[in-house]
């Protein structure tokens, strides 16, 4: 697919442009993550309802690059249902 060449922060911001378009980047987007202090943080799924609600329908991969909450991490990651890699 196209979508898939553009620039992740440009697909972002084109996800605002109506929902059809939202439908077919969303998974796109979140296919493969780097998990931060915010996704992992206790209060996370009250914070940012729709991000984790994304990430656990349409990640396969996810790179943790630093030192997280560990309970956190593994909260997310059991959650996540089509997980491939583990980096």
């Amino acid at each position: 697919m196209k979508l898939r060449l553009i620039d992740p922060a440009c697909l972002r911001e084109l996800r605002r442009v109506n929902r059809r378009f939202n439908l077919i980047a969303t998974p796109i987007i979140y296919r493969t993550i780097e998990l931060v202090d915010l996704l992992v943080a206790d209060d996370a799924e009250t914070r940012f309802p729709q991000v984790i609600e994304d990430i656990v329908d349409f990640t396969r991969h996810v790179a943790v690059r630093s030192i997280l909450n560990p309970r956190g991490v593994q909260r997310l990651l059991t959650r996540i249902k089509r997980l491939r890699t583990l980096r």
